[in-house]
């Protein structure tokens, strides 16, 4: 079940890391810590050996030097398997708030819009 939360929430965290271009001991601001692809984006970051800030709470204060970009995921089998391996072995943590099944969309979608998680949601046959 953990494993349904890696595909889009890592890979999404691991491809904006690589178009980055971030060396070893550069710094990186990672707002929205605390959630899917901002907990990844951690963990990834400090892995490629940059120093990281992490923002879990509301918006950070405006700073000067800061670049944003949009960022698009792609399918990426070799990735996602390297993900994979990394989960495995420990270095990144999968987290999973809860399970519904899927007859019980709606109460998930509810769940999701009134109550803070850390973690994903996971929807079961």
């Amino acid at each position: 079940m953990e494993a349904a939360t890696l595909p889009l929430n890592g890979l999404t965290a691991a491809q904006a890391l690589d178009g980055l271009g971030l060396g070893d001991g550069q710094t990186l601001l990672v707002t929205g810590a605390a959630g899917a692809v901002g907990g990844f984006a951690v963990q990834l970051a400090v892995a490629r050996g940059l120093r990281v800030v992490a923002v879990a709470g509301g918006a950070p204060p405006p700073l000067r030097g800061i670049r944003v970009f949009n960022h698009w995921i792609r399918a990426d089998g070799a990735h996602l398997s390297r993900l994979a391996a990394l989960a495995e072995a420990g270095a990144l943590t999968l987290r999973v708030a809860g399970a519904l099944p899927l007859d019980q969309v709606a109460a998930a979608h509810h769940r999701l819009a009134t109550t803070p998680l850390r973690g994903r949601l996971v929807l079961t046959p």
